[in-house]
Parts: C-alpha cells; structure tokens; sequence
C-alpha cells in the first residue's frame, strides 16, 4: 500500500500489448508470482486500482523483482454525512418541527438550500419536484451524493424514519 503495509487478496494483472497476459491475486504479505512469461514490455495493473506501472520489460529466462505501491487513497467523504432538504415553505418549517427529535438524535443537517447539500455524503429530499427537480437531483448525484427522496406528507414522513 501507499504506507508500506502488505496489501492482500489484491488482483494483479499483467499485459502484453493490450491483452492480458496473467493474473495473479496477492498473498498475505502482499506478495504475487507470474511465471514463464513471453519476453516484452509489461503493463502491471492492480483490480480496482488501475495501472500500477508501465514498460516493465521482462527478458527470456530471466528471474526477477519489483515492489509496487498502491497509490493514496482519494478522500471521497464530504463535510456533512446527511442533509434533510426540505421544502422553503410554511409545510417545511412545521416539517423541521415534526423532525427536530430525530435531527438531534442522529446528528442529521437540516436545510432549504440545494447548495448546502451538495456538501453531504447522503441527502434526503422530503418533498418533490417542487423542492428539487429531476436535474437537481441527478446534479447531486452526480457530485457523488446518495439522495432519497421522501414522503413531505408529515404521517408518511414520520413512518418512514421511524418517528
């Protein structure tokens, strides 16, 4: 890994002009083996990863070894974990009302503004297309946000959280 530590039961692949040559997945310590190899110059990718090296050449009848690190892993967590977005009207304030028990107890962000919750991992839509339309929801997931919509109706709202 990027930090020195074995990475195991990693898929290690090898190509040879664009064709897959070998494979092998890596063992606790984060070793793996190819054997009789065609002479060339290797690409060396890891599953899920991707390219780790490029023009590794490999000689006829020739044993040898490289150490290749994983890269750093790329933060994906926003600032917020979950944005309740609801509706900018009389209904969604007495919705606030309705869901201040269960927004203190699970630490849930609560808004109107579609830009604060583009800043959350997780954003619960209460209401439809009037509080956000289908791009805007589409524009959330897309910044990397898993979004639900819910019910704005407060019986169906307070079945659906469990309330």
């Amino acid at each position: 890994t990027h930090s020195g530590d074995p990475a195991p039961d990693r898929v290690v692949q090898l190509f040879l002009d664009g064709v897959q040559a070998a494979s092998a997945t890596t063992e606790a310590a984060g070793r793996f083996r190819f054997e009789e190899l065609e002479p060339g110059l290797y690409r060396v990718d890891v599953e899920g990863v991707g390219t780790l090296a490029e023009n590794v050449s490999i000689a006829g009848g020739v044993t040898g070894s490289i150490t290749l690190a994983l890269p750093e892993p790329v933060a994906t967590t926003k600032p917020l974990a979950r944005y309740l977005l609801l509706p900018a009207t009389e209904d969604g304030r007495q919705l606030l009302d309705l869901l201040l028990p269960y927004i203190r107890a699970h630490g849930v962000t609560a808004g109107v503004r579609l830009s604060e919750a583009g800043h959350a991992d997780a954003v619960d839509i209460v209401g439809g297309e009037e509080v956000a339309s289908a791009d805007e929801e589409q524009a959330l997931r897309d910044g990397g946000s898993v979004v639900t919509r819910l019910p704005a109706d407060p019986f169906e709202l307070a079945e659906v959280l469990e309330l």
